[in-house]
């Protein structure tokens, strides 16, 4: 069996859904508070692809969709050692999904912002909610790479500007390994599905960087790290992304 089909048979998943109110963490030794609201306005940063105009608002307008991510981004803040702020957003263009470091509602770790239209290309697939969760990992990976200074030590490097995009691929593969035993099959396939139709996007805009071939082959080989390092920090996480993407410097 090839890495690709070892990746899309792997697992067992399932999204915890909770009543309307206050999303609650559910794990193997209770439930805890969430600290991620879907809340808050557009920070200026996030000028270069949407218009001030636009504002992150703090629902899917899917009930079912919002109650099930109130509780797998309080696990993605938990994955990743992070506390954005997380919402919807309209695209001015493109289906995509966005990460700042600014937030003006004292989110320490900025804002995650994820477009209505990517929303409805993805809950338009099979599953599409699963790619959904990975793409939420993707823009958590980008989150933490402000933390840690990743994208300036890239850009500093000899490694090409679209190693960011890669390194954040790697991430989410991270994360959809540490879950995947709430995963089916076909779950997982769906996120496969989704990483292989990329090309040289984010997230379906035209203009940024990475093949089909370089964003697959990250996201599965964070998978297979996590996979194979239960243990794995979040700092052991990030340094092997670092260490995937040297290759292409």
């Amino acid at each position: 069996m090839d890495r690709r089909a070892a990746l899309l048979s792997a697992g067992a998943f399932c999204v915890h859904c909770i009543a309307a109110g206050q999303a609650q963490a559910l794990d193997d030794t209770g439930a805890g508070p969430c600290s991620i609201e879907l809340s808050g306005a557009l920070p200026t940063d996030f000028v270069p692809w949407n218009s001030t105009r636009d504002q992150v608002e703090p629902s899917s307008q899917i009930a079912a969709l919002d109650s099930a991510l109130g509780v797998i981004l309080v696990h993605m803040s938990q994955f990743f050692g992070v506390q954005p702020e997380f919402g919807f957003i309209v695209e001015d263009e493109f289906p995509n999904a966005f990460a700042s470091r600014g937030n003006p509602n004292g989110y320490r770790d900025g804002t995650v912002a994820f477009g209505r239209k990517l929303l409805e290309e993805q809950l338009a697939k099979p599953n599409g909610d699963f790619s959904v969760l990975a793409i939420c990992a993707h823009e958590f990976g980008h989150i933490r790479q402000y933390r840690d200074g990743i994208i300036g030590r890239i850009e500093s490097s000899t490694m090409p500007r679209y190693c960011v995009e890669l390194h954040a691929d790697f991430s989410a593969g991270a994360f959809v390994a540490y879950w995947k035993r709430r995963m089916r099959p076909e779950h997982l396939l769906s996120i496969g599905s989704t990483w292989s139709g990329l090309g040289s996007s984010d997230f379906n805009r035209p203009g940024s960087h990475g093949t089909t071939v370089q964003r697959v082959k990250a996201i599965e080989s964070g998978f297979y790290f996590r996979d194979g390092v239960h243990d794995a920090s979040v700092e052991d996480i990030m340094q092997a992304g670092l260490d995937h993407v040297a290759q292409y410097g």
